[in-house]
């Protein structure tokens, strides 16, 4: 007040009241194995930063990459105002090793032997196909296939979460035996000319020469044979 008069003055004061972004991690499972293949976070809004047990990763991330255990999540944004301090969204997950299969290899066996297969590496057990083993469900299976076979092992973890394959072949092949002489004379013993250990094997043909050079007889078919028909003795 001056000279009984009143001054007076006012100011507007802007007060920003920023409201904060919604900050969030998604895209995950509660488990994984080591051994699955990776997948992609989702962290929003985008332009954060991603710490697994406070370590900088990106958002793909590979099971294989982080170890076992528990991993702990944490998404780290700053907004574009002063006003706002940094906001985080965790997450967590647990990580189990796969089992590793040893053991396998490809084997040749002769038709009619057996084979014991022997792998380790996992708790329990599952062979396909089931064909010719004596357990599917063991490590160590007496295996007496009839044919070339492929086998593929399952082994799973004490759990039964983690698993992981593994194949073999086991290729069977039957020693061949060629006769030099047929007796057709009906008594059961050497009437047909027949080649023994081609079911194993693929032929293209089979072709009888005389003592002179001349063709006989020509077979494309495993099951053909030959009596001799009406060739001579000594032929």
């Amino acid at each position: 007040m001056q000279n009984g008069c009143i001054d007076s003055t006012s100011q507007t004061v802007l007060i920003e009241r920023p409201q904060p972004p919604a900050v969030s991690l998604s895209g995950f499972n509660p488990k994984y194995c080591s051994a699955d293949p990776a997948f992609t976070l989702n962290a929003l809004p985008a332009g954060g930063i991603l710490f697994a047990n406070g370590r900088k990763i990106s958002t793909t991330i590979s099971p294989s990459d982080l170890g076992t255990g528990l991993i702990q999540l944490k998404y780290a944004f700053k907004p574009s105002s002063a006003c706002l301090d940094t906001i985080y969204a965790t997450g967590q997950f647990t990580i189990t090793e796969s089992p590793r299969i040893v053991g396998l290899q490809d084997v040749s066996l002769e038709l009619g032997s057996s084979v014991q297969l022997s792998v380790s590496g996992a708790a329990t057990y599952r062979w396909t196909p089931e064909t010719g083993l004596s357990n599917p469900n063991i490590a160590n299976p007496i295996a007496s296939p009839t044919q070339s076979t492929l086998y593929t092992v399952e082994g799973k973890d004490i759990s039964g979460f983690c698993s992981s394959e593994a194949s073999m072949t086991i290729g069977i092949f039957e020693n061949l035996f060629v006769p030099t002489l047929i007796t057709a004379n009906g008594d059961g013993k050497n009437d047909k000319w027949e080649i023994q250990g081609l079911k194993t094997r693929k032929i293209r043909k089979i072709e009888i020469f005389d003592r002179w050079g001349k063709k006989i007889i020509e077979f494309t078919s495993v099951n053909d044979s030959w009596d001799g028909g009406d060739y001579p003795a000594g032929t």
